[in-house]
C-alpha cells in the first residue's frame, strides 16, 4: 500500500517532519488531534469531514500533502493510544471512506511510539479528484456537504471553492500543453535576443551596399523616412528609446536571472551533498546575479526620494514565481528550491538596507508580492513562503562551511547569506554596521511570515517566524533588542498585524525553531514583547 501511494517520505523521515509540524503548528493542511477515536457515529463523522476537507484544500506546502497529526497539541508530543494495529486500523478508515466519501479518498495511517506512547499520522497525498463530497449522511454531515480548510479551521466549502475545484481539473488537462508551448516560447525570446546581438557583414549588390535582414537598424535613421523597416520595427525602437533606462536595464536582468532558474544550469535532481558542486552552484548563481544585486544596494541607499521605486517592486514581482520543474525533467527537493535563493538574497538586501534607511513604505510593498503559481487558477502564496520552501535545499548549502563535514552551520542559509552580503554590501559610509544592519534587516524579513492573513477568515496563516541567523548568534540580541525599543512605531509602519501581537507570537515560538534544530539558540529567541513595549507588558500578557 505505502509504495501505491509514492509518498515523498519513507517511516523515518515521515516521523521526523510530522516531530517538526507539531512544533509548528497547524496549517492549512495540517490538523493537530489530542487523540485517535473511530468507535462511534460522532467520532466517524468527525474523523471524514477532517479528512475530506485537506483533501478538498490545495497548498503549494509538503507538495500539497496533508497530514491528520494524533496524539499532538501545538508545540508537543501528547501521547494517544490505537485500538488496534496499523494494517486493521487502516482497513477500517478505508471502510468508512469508501461507505460515506465520494470520489473515494487514499489515505495512509503511520503509527509510532516512544517510549512506549503511541502518536500517529494519517497522509491525506494529493489528490485530482476534488471535490470529495459526503455520498451517505453520518451524524450531522449530510449527503452532499463538502468540506474545506481556511487556515487552520474546517467549513463547509463556499461558492469560490467550487469555481477552484473546476479550474483544476481544466488545467490538469491543458497544464502539459501550457509547458510545451511556454518552453517554444522561451526557446523563441532566446533566438531573438540571439538574433538582435548579431553583426551582420555587409554584403554588395549591384554595387551598392545592403543591411542584412538581422541587423539592427540604429534609431538616427528613423528621423528620415525609411521604406525597408517595417512600421512595427520603427515603433519597438522608439519605444525602447523612449523607455526609462533603469526600469528597462532591471527587467532585462531579472529576465536573465528567470531564464537561468529555468534552465538546466543549475541540475534539477541534486540528491548528494558535496562540496565541489554546491560551491559551482552558488558560483554560477552570484555571477547571474551580482548586477541585479548590487542595483537594489544602489536603488534603495540612494533613491531617497523613491523615484524607482515601483520599478523595483516590478522587477521582484516578475522573480517572484514558485519554481517548477521543465516538462518531463527529474526532480528532487534540493534542486528546485535551490532556484529560491536569486530572490532570497534580494529579499535580504531589501530589509537590510531598507530598514537602515527607514524605507519602509518600499519595504512594506514588497513584503505583499505574492508568488506566481503555475496556473493563475492557483491560490497565490506570500513572498515570504520562500523563506521556508528554500530550507527544503539547505544541504546544498552546508558544504559550504569551512569546517565541513566536521562540524555543521545551525541554519546553513541564513549562515551563507550572511557571508555572501558582507562581500557584496560593502557601503561607503564609515558609521554602517554591517553586523548589527544585517541582524536588523533579517529579523524583519523572518517575522514578516507572520503578518500574513488568510483571506476569508483574516486569521494568521502562520504562527510562527522564519529561521535566521539571528536565532543563533548571541551578538544578534542586543542589536534587535535594541531596534525594537527604539524604532518601535517606525517597525508598526511595515504591517497590517498588530505589532504587538507578532511580537507576542515570536516570543512563544521562536525557540522552538533554535530546539528543533541540531543546535541551541543562543541568539535572540525570546523577550522582543519586553524590549519593544517595556511599560505594557503585563497589560498585554
Amino acid at each position: 500500500m505505502y509504495d501505491d501511494l509514492h509518498l515523498p517520505w519513507d517511516r523515518d523521515s515521515l516521523e521526523a517532519l510530522a516531530k517538526r509540524l507539531v512544533v509548528a503548528g497547524e496549517t492549512t493542511k495540517v490538523d493537530l488531534k489530542s487523540i485517535f477515536e473511530l468507535s462511534g457515529v460522532t467520532q466517524q463523522g468527525e474523523f471524514l469531514k477532517d479528512v475530506s476537507a485537506i483533501a478538498n484544500t490545495h497548498d503549494h506546502n509538503l507538495k500539497d500533502h496533508g497530514m491528520l497529526i494524533f496524539g499532538a497539541s501545538k508545540g508537543t508530543i501528547s501521547h494517544t493510544s490505537f485500538p488496534a494495529d496499523e494494517d486493521h486500523l487502516q482497513a477500517t478508515i478505508d471502510d468508512l471512506l469508501k461507505k460515506y466519501i465520494r470520489p473515494f479518498i487514499t489515505t495512509r495511517l503511520f503509527i509510532y511510539t516512544d517510549n512506549e506512547k503511541q502518536w500517529g499520522v494519517v497522509v491525506v497525498p494529493p489528490t485530482r479528484n476534488a471535490p470529495h463530497v459526503f455520498c451517505n449522511d453520518i451524524h450531522k454531515r449530510y449527503r452532499g456537504e463538502i468540506y474545506v480548510r481556511y487556515g487552520t479551521t474546517t467549513e463547509k466549502a463556499q461558492p469560490e471553492d467550487y469555481s477552484r475545484f473546476f479550474r483544476q481539473h481544466l488545467e490538469e488537462h491543458t497544464y502539459g500543453f501550457q509547458q510545451s508551448i511556454n518552453d517554444l516560447q522561451r526557446e523563441v525570446a532566446t533566438l531573438s535576443i540571439q538574433s538582435r546581438k548579431m553583426k551582420s557583414i555587409p554584403v554588395s549588390r549591384n554595387g551598392k551596399k545592403v543591411v542584412s535582414a538581422v541587423e539592427i537598424v540604429p534609431a538616427p535613421i528613423l528621423t528620415e523616412v525609411d521604406d525597408t523597416v517595417s512600421v512595427t520595427d520603427r515603433i519597438n525602437i522608439l519605444l525602447t528609446k523612449e523607455e526609462d533606462k533603469i526600469t528597462h536595464g532591471l527587467l532585462e536582468e531579472v529576465k536573465k536571472i528567470q531564464a537561468f532558474i529555468e534552465s538546466y544550469e543549475i541540475p534539477w535532481n541534486i540528491s548528494v551533498a558535496d562540496k565541489a558542486q554546491s560551491k559551482e552552484i552558488m558560483t554560477k548563481i552570484e555571477t547571474v546575479c551580482s548586477e541585479f544585486w548590487s542595483a537594489i544596494i544602489s536603488l534603495i541607499s540612494r533613491d531617497e526620494k523613491g523615484t524607482y521605486d515601483d520599478a523595483l517592486i516590478k522587477a521582484i514581482t516578475y522573480l517572484s514565481r514558485t519554481i517548477n520543474s521543465p516538462t518531463g525533467a527529474q526532480y528532487t527537493d534540493w534542486g528546485k528550491n535551490v532556484r529560491y535563493y536569486p530572490l532570497l538574497v534580494a529579499l535580504y538586501l531589501i530589509c537590510i538596507v531598507g530598514v537602515e534607511k527607514k524605507r519602509d513604505k518600499l519595504i512594506r510593498k514588497i513584503l505583499k508580492i505574492e508568488l506566481q503559481g503555475r496556473s493563475h487558477y492557483d491560490e497565490p502564496l506570500s513572498i515570504t513562503y520562500i523563506l521556508f520552501s528554500i530550507r527544503n535545499a539547505a544541504e546544498v548549502f552546508q558544504p559550504l562551511y569551512d569546517a565541513y563535514p566536521s562540524q555543521r552551520w545551525c541554519d546553513p542559509i541564513a549562515s551563507y547569506t550572511k557571508t555572501l552580503i558582507d562581500r557584496i554590501l560593502t557601503p561607503d559610509d564609515p558609521l554602517w554596521d554591517k553586523a548589527a544592519a544585517f541582524y536588523r534587516g533579517e529579523y524583519i524579513l523572518c517575522i514578516a511570515p507572520m503578518d500574513i492573513l488568510e483571506r476569508v477568515t483574516k486569521k494568521p496563516m502562520i504562527g510562527h517566524p522564519s529561521s535566521g541567523s539571528f536565532l543563533f548568534i548571541n551578538a544578534s540580541e542586543p542589536v534587535i533588542a535594541r531596534f525594537l525599543r527604539q524604532d518601535r512605531d517606525w517597525i508598526k509602519k511595515l504591517f497590517e498585524r498588530p505589532l504587538q501581537d507578532i511580537l507576542t507570537e515570536f516570543d512563544q515560538t521562536a525557540h522552538r525553531l533554535s530546539s528543533s534544530s541540531s543546535c541551541w539558540g543562543n541568539g535572540f529567541e525570546k523577550g522582543a514583547l519586553k524590549a519593544a513595549f517595556p511599560d505594557k507588558t503585563e497589560d498585554l500578557k
